[in-house]
């Protein structure tokens, strides 16, 4: 097996950071309910945008991995 390049381990954490995000989002949205007076169908497009949002932005996930590479290049780059 391979050693995991520093595009995968940073590839990694980005998703690591959705999935909590979406976790911490949820529990969010549950006490949130709890505390107002929010429909059921007003729970549920919270819930499913929050969850969708990574999915939807899948793409701008690898742009954000090239910029994050780029910008750790730079100073064995000289700068330029």
């Amino acid at each position: 097996m391979q050693d995991p390049t520093t595009r995968d381990c940073l590839r990694g954490a980005l998703y690591v950071f959705s999935a909590v995000c979406i976790w911490a989002g949820l529990i969010v949205v549950s006490r949130l309910t709890v505390q107002t007076s929010l429909t059921p169908w007003d729970v549920a497009a919270i819930r499913f945008s929050g969850a969708g949002l990574p999915w939807i932005t899948g793409r701008s996930m690898t742009a954000i991995v090239a910029v994050a590479l780029a910008i750790q290049d730079l100073p064995r780059r000289g700068r330029g």
